[in-house]
């Protein structure tokens, strides 16, 4: 222990090893690409940041604005000389100029984290950041029918790089200051921040639901993770933030009014494992200053069973626990509500009542997802409820039972709304595609009352459910799952070989997820009235084999991936963004979010060089490699292993200073 501790000292002596590296020099090539092409030899040199902000059509914004004039030169800039003029609002106070300005503090946060603990050589250029637009009295609440609509002009003049702003809402001017900082980096050749200077932008997004449905019973997942993930879909623009927060797994959701608080009693894993009332607050609020909504879903009639079983709810469920479980139901633990029980409803209202205060919620989840019929069948109390209504055992009359329960729970969750909500925003109500959205049953649901979200394989047409559902007019949310399902293709959590859904599904195939071909591929011309029954899509995670060490990178980049099908909808193959998902990637991880590695570091540095076989989508036969050779400086001062900067010299003196009191502690004992 002794010897470890006093290596630990010697190697922190040496500035945590960091060693300082002359940087290399780009050149944009005639497939716009930025290629390697030596080492720096001065200031004047273009350096990968600088390329990549001038070579890109879209000069690494993720996702890519619709319409954009990007010019081709930078100016270098001072991360302290940043400043949001807001003369003509200081009267009073607005919630949405501060949010504005908070956002634009944290903006530069993240902005210094690009540096890599390089101290920047200073510059005279400021930036000045003006608003101009709606400006309502009330606290902006993100919603369904949200206007995320930005324009954004950067020019300089003299020593300033003036960025307007311009928006109907507050959601599309912190769009805005997504795109702006996104447009600096910091270029290791100048050793300074750098923006483009010259640049119009008009950018709104194609679909208005953009999201990520994360599950938390199967696995509890930390609120810090969960911050963490909504920080990373307000850097990728996602809007929509589907917490299914319950399952027959657990009920990890903090209930206080009797008899619903039994829910959290029972249901909860442990004590660690519940979210608490204020923690949910604080998470809707958190992801409404990113401009992501968080709706909630609270799965009935099927997906229930663990914490329902308190003492007195006993007729409340059936084929809770039930043996062998594959006869009851999709997955273990089994557990369906009886519809059959009066109490259910008064119980379903109370959770509700908790849920809107909460959430303040406009749009809500019923899930409605993998109802089974054989476990209604098995228990007394619903056939002996289903002869008392007139009904017998065949699938209809299941159907009819389930259509009866949907109206009733739902008729609960409206008149909460009706007595709680403030916003004067109808009600909208979100369902799996289950049994009851089958064509032959489509008449039990209401077009002006559900939204149906498509979890059915996309481009199947045999199944006619999809057509169906865009005949009748439904708004449609897609997560197909052969693409946009992120735990798919990995081993099976029951028994041997893969999981259900394999195989696995890349960032590829999330870019390529097309909403408009699916619909296509299902026999229609797309015209105006369809593309609105389009509200957009979601990627999702299911918990049986994730937590807080891996959710994470299985979501992203992924999900920023899709983030730009949905807000870009590129007319563009994936290997054509490929430059720039590998850097968003890198953004996200400089904010903290741990986002998966998706190739060697190398290609991200030699764009255009880690492409496929003939036999792949992105081969390109026009890649010939570089032939500017090296050439290394004369002049520049190269700072050798062993040697520090000023900054990492105080590191480097800290932590010899703590590990030796640390080392002479363990002497003394």
């Amino acid at each position: 222990m002794k010897a470890a501790l006093m290596a630990m000292v010697l190697a922190f002596a040496h500035c945590g090893a960091q060693v300082k590296i002359t940087p290399w020099k780009y050149k944009c090539d005639e497939y716009r690409r930025c290629v390697r092409t030596g080492l720096k030899t001065s200031d004047s040199d273009l350096g990968m940041a600088e390329c990549q902000l001038t070579c890109d059509d879209f000069a690494m914004l993720w996702p890519h604005p619709k319409s954009a004039q990007m010019g081709k030169t930078v100016s270098t800039v001072d991360p302290t000389k940043i400043s949001f003029q807001k003369i003509q609002y200081n009267r009073t106070y607005i919630p949405m100029i501060d949010m504005i300005e908070e956002n634009i503090i944290e903006q530069t946060r993240w902005m210094e984290l690009k540096a890599n603990g390089e101290a920047p050589s200073p510059s005279v250029n400021e930036i000045q950041i003006n608003y101009f637009g709606g400006v309502p009295s009330k606290k902006p609440k993100i919603a369904r029918d949200t206007k995320e609509a930005y324009t954004l002009r950067v020019s300089k003049v003299g020593s300033i790089i003036i960025a307007n702003i311009t928006s109907t809402e507050y959601f599309g001017a912190r769009h805005a200051i997504e795109t702006l900082f996104q447009l600096i980096e910091f270029d290791e050749v100048k050793n300074s921040f750098i923006i483009l200077d010259d640049v119009e932008i008009e950018d709104e997004p194609e679909f208005t639901h953009r999201g990520i449905s994360v599950d938390t019973s199967r696995n509890f997942i930390s609120v810090e993770v969960l911050k963490r993930i909504i920080d990373g879909m307000g850097a990728s623009k996602l809007n929509v933030f589907h917490w299914h927060i319950v399952d027959t797994h657990s009920f990890p959701v903090e209930l206080k009014a009797s008899p619903v608080d039994q829910l959290t009693q029972y249901g909860a894993y442990n004590a660690r494992s519940i979210y608490t009332q204020d923690q949910i607050k604080d998470i809707v609020e958190y992801a409404n200053y990113r401009g992501v909504e968080v709706i909630p879903e609270f799965d009935q009639p099927a997906h229930v069973g663990h914490g329902w079983d308190f003492p007195g709810a006993e007729n409340f469920t059936v084929c809770l626990d039930a043996e062998p479980w594959y006869n009851y139901c999709v997955e273990p633990p089994c557990g369906q509500l009886n519809p059959g029980e009066p109490q259910i409803y008064d119980i379903l209202e109370g959770v509700y009542k908790e849920f809107h205060d909460m959430f303040q919620f406009t749009t809500f989840h019923m899930g409605a997802d993998e109802v089974f019929f054989p476990c209604w069948n098995s228990s007394t109390l619903v056939t002996d409820y289903m002869a008392q209504i007139g009904l017998g055992n065949q699938e209809k009359d299941f159907v009819q039972l389930w259509s009866e329960f949907q109206e009733k729970s739902s008729a609960r969750l409206k008149s909460v709304y009706a007595d709680q909500d403030q916003t004067e925003v109808p009600l909208k109500i979100i369902l799996w595609t289950n049994h009851l959205t089958l064509p032959e049953n489509l008449e039990n649901l209401s077009p002006e009352t559900y939204t149906i979200q498509i979890w059915l394989n996309g481009s199947d047409t045999s199944d006619l459910s999809i057509a169906a559902l865009v005949h009748e007019k439904f708004d449609l949310i897609f997560s197909n799952y052969e693409t946009t399902y992120l735990d798919c293709g990995f081993g099976a959590w029951i028994g041997e070989g893969n999981n259900w859904c394999s195989p696995y599904s890349g960032w590829q195939e999330q870019y390529e997820n097309d909403l408009y071909k699916l619909v296509e591929l299902h026999g229609f011309e797309l015209n105006d009235e369809i593309k609105n029954q389009i509200l957009g899509g979601e990627t999702a995670i299911w918990s049986e084999q994730v937590d807080d060490t891996m959710i994470e990178g299985k979501i992203f980049p992924r999900a920023a991936a899709y983030a730009e099908r949905l807000w870009s909808d590129p007319q563009t193959k994936w290997y054509q963004a490929e430059p720039r998902m590998l850097n968003h990637r890198l953004r996200l991880v400089q904010r903290g979010v741990r986002a998966a590695q998706l190739q060697p570091e190398w290609c991200r540095l030699n764009e255009g060089q880690c492409y496929g076989t003939e036999d792949d989508p992105n081969v390109r036969p026009e890649i010939s490699t570089p032939q500017d050779p090296i050439k290394t400086s004369q002049t520049d001062e190269v700072i050798t292993a062993g040697s520090c900067t000023t900054g990492q010299s105080h590191i480097g003196i800290a932590l010899v200073v703590s590990l030796v009191s640390l080392f002479a502690s363990i002497q003394m004992h």
